[in-house]
């Protein structure tokens, strides 16, 4: 279980959720302080993804007319920089990314599934059994 403040952060675990690169992730893992002028402020990311390349990556979540108001570019462009200096990997998510399609809607019905699989499959002996009787399905 993963929690989530918005609808558009739950489709970023998703993303994440069934991507074969993702080993694992944590949401809203750690503070961070960062200089903004003459002030320290602390700032929060929504998600640290572990990836099998053994990296990680902080993740942001937000909806893409955010990042068309100058205070907020000005702001993550600061927190990455910040985050570039300590070696940190950094990525900005937007709805544009995280709901491109037709890539989202086939993750959707992925999901399903993945949650959904069937309870009682049969055993490889009960397959190899019931196909005993055909031609090239012998043991």
């Amino acid at each position: 279980m993963v929690a989530w403040e918005s609808l558009l952060e739950q489709d970023a675990l998703l993303l994440m959720e069934i991507s074969p690169g993702v080993l694992s992730y944590q949401e809203q893992p750690e503070e961070i302080s960062y200089w903004e002028g003459q002030a320290i402020c602390a700032y929060v990311p929504d998600l640290r993804v572990s990836l099998c390349n053994e990296t990680s990556v902080l993740v942001e979540v937000k909806p893409s007319p955010e990042f068309e108001r100058p205070v907020v570019k000005a702001k993550y462009r600061q927190i990455a920089q910040h985050l570039q200096e300590q070696g940190e990997n950094f990525l900005i998510l937007t709805d544009r990314e995280i709901r491109q399609e037709p890539q989202f809607s086939n993750l959707r019905q992925l999901l399903y599934w993945y949650s959904h699989a069937p309870e009682n499959l049969p055993s490889a002996k009960e397959v190899a059994a019931k196909l005993g009787g055909r031609e090239g399905f012998r043991n």
